[in-house]
């Protein structure tokens, strides 16, 4: 082969190649641009503009009359783009002046003029674009802030960047606060917040924001987004004026007795709507607060407000009546290894039932309870899930813990001898202060036992979502013979025993006192401690 005829087999095996390399770079440059063009263009845009949620504004939660007891309020943070498409040199060296004047004397009367001058101007050189210039103001502050000079022209000529928040707030601060509860952003939400949530948070928008730094957006004016959603408002069977007295008589109760903590519960008889609920004890400050919901989340030996149970129990076995006879044996007897004792030592021998529930002794009450059940228990205990005793209320809000009622039956290793007249006069047995309202409010609505419930209803401004209608959770249980009996007693606990310091003259008031010592069975404890309650009802 000659050698011009090798050099051109050379020069066209070069040329292969390079056309090889630049059909294959023209292939992967409209694969880019026009195969895979808007998945890239997307990517790229990614790298600069990103969809992000927008919160709703929560919805109100609201007394029985309308009135707030948990708001969204919005609460403004203004920042300034210091690069602004449209903020030229000439337009922010013509207002940086008035912009620092108006800053100085609206927001930092502490600063000068020209310190905050020197930082705007500092901003502008350092191409800032996210500079923080207010946080936290109301709606008011944001408007005056948004007429300030260059401000006033607006985002693309004046960089005011407006940042909104809901803020909730609680117009009655410490009214109801642990029922109505919290939204918290880093923790879990308590109250009617967390048991409702689904109804108030609303739904998410969406908006258009540019990256102008590191986890640093703005909002794209003039960009559709999707608008959020207000939540729903909810409005609560709790009234003010009822709340109010509640509180204030609690705290006065409170600090009276020296107590650690305490709690009130109102309640309407025919519907077992809530009227009014207060839960308060000492923080570090010396200060009455709402930190637990004692009414609905704390189990305790209800003592001698149980008295009421055993006495139903009782008169509906018909074998004893009020006027069954009973010895008092002075204010002690025993059972087994045990004395049961009442609160004092008053030498009263012979008595009847009568006596010994308007006095409230725990002699009398647990004495008769043991002839009438100590051969037949589970008959007591069967009575005592009959009037709904061993069940949870069913109330709206999280944290209600099951009644602990032993059964001779299902818990034989947990039930002695003595168990039997202890649990007649309130001990050995653990129930919240709702539940034992609930049983009380039973009584006092004829035998029907109500759901007990904080919410009526669910708005979407003028109109209701849902309605929620009082809910009966036993028709009945007593009888009619054995209703007329306890209802008198408990006017004559109020007329003439342990509750006769709250006899009103004005209306008539049923009801029984409770007294437990906590540490009853402490062996070598001098220093008792008692939970002091009284559940009841007017006008009765």
């Amino acid at each position: 082969m000659d050698r011009r005829k090798e050099f051109l087999i050379r020069v066209y095996v070069v040329l292969a190649v390079f056309a090889l390399i630049a059909g294959v770079l023209m292939w992967k440059a409209f694969t880019i641009n026009v195969v895979q063009g808007d998945g890239w263009r997307k990517k790229g845009k990614e790298l600069y503009f990103s969809l992000m949620p927008v919160k709703a504004e929560r919805g109100k939660i609201l007394a029985e009359d309308g009135s707030p007891l948990a708001t969204s309020q919005p609460i403004f943070e203004i920042r300034m783009d210091t690069r602004a498409s449209g903020l030229t040199q000439e337009l922010f060296n013509r207002h940086v002046d008035s912009l620092a004047d108006n800053l100085q004397r609206f927001l930092y009367p502490e600063k000068s003029k020209q310190a905050i001058k020197n930082v705007l101007v500092s901003a502008r050189k350092k191409s800032d674009r996210y500079v923080l210039i207010a946080r936290n103001l109301n709606y008011d502050q944001m408007v005056t802030v948004k007429g300030f000079p260059l401000f006033r022209l607006g985002p693309n000529k004046g960089g005011m960047i407006t940042i909104t928040e809901n803020r909730r707030e609680k117009p009655y601060k410490n009214f109801a606060s642990r029922t109505i509860g919290l939204d918290r952003e880093n923790a879990e939400p308590i109250g009617l917040e967390k048991s409702f949530d689904q109804f108030l948070k609303g739904h998410e928008g969406q908006r258009v924001m540019r990256k102008v730094g590191p986890n640093i957006y703005i909002p794209v004016n003039g960009l559709e987004e999707l608008t959020a959603k207000k939540g729903n408002d909810i409005v609560t069977t709790l009234n003010p004026g009822i709340q109010e007295i509640a509180e204030l008589s609690l705290a006065d109760a409170i600090t009276k007795h020296q107590a650690e903590e305490g709690c009130a519960i109102v309640m309407d008889v025919a519907t077992g709507a809530i009227k009014a609920i207060a839960n308060l004890s000492w923080n570090n400050a010396g200060e009455l607060v709402e930190n637990y919901n004692y009414a609905i989340g704390k189990s305790s030996e209800p003592g001698s407000t149980f008295k009421l149970a055993s006495l139903i129990a009782l008169l509906e076995e018909r074998t004893v009546d009020t006027s069954t006879a009973v010895d008092l044996n002075g204010g002690a007897c025993r059972f087994y290894d045990r004395i049961m004792k009442d609160s004092k030592m008053h030498g009263v021998g012979k008595s009847d039932l009568t006596y010994s529930f308007i006095q409230s002794s725990n002699v009398g009450i647990s004495k008769i309870a043991a002839s009438v059940f100590e051969n037949n228990p589970a008959r007591f205990v069967n009575y005592l899930k009959r009037f709904g005793l061993s069940t949870k209320t069913g109330i709206e809000l999280d944290g209600e813990p099951s009644p602990l009622i032993k059964d001779p039956q299902k818990n034989k290793d947990m039930w002695y001898g003595t168990t039997l007249p202890w649990m007649s006069v309130g001990y050995e047995l653990q129930l919240t202060p709702l539940q034992i309202l609930n049983f009380y409010n039973g009584i006092a609505n004829g035998g029907k036992v109500m759901k007990p419930y904080l919410v009526s209803d669910i708005l979407n401004g003028n109109h209701t979502v849902k309605h929620f209608d009082p809910v009966v959770l036993r028709d009945s249980i007593i009888s009619e013979s054995t209703l007329n009996k306890v209802m008198e007693l408990m006017k004559q606990v109020v007329e003439k025993g342990t509750a006769k310091n709250i006899k009103s003259d004005v209306y008539s008031i049923a009801g029984k006192t409770g007294t437990a010592v906590s540490n009853y069975f402490e062996k070598g404890s001098e220093k008792k401690n008692y939970q002091s309650s009284f559940a009841g009802f007017f006008s009765s």
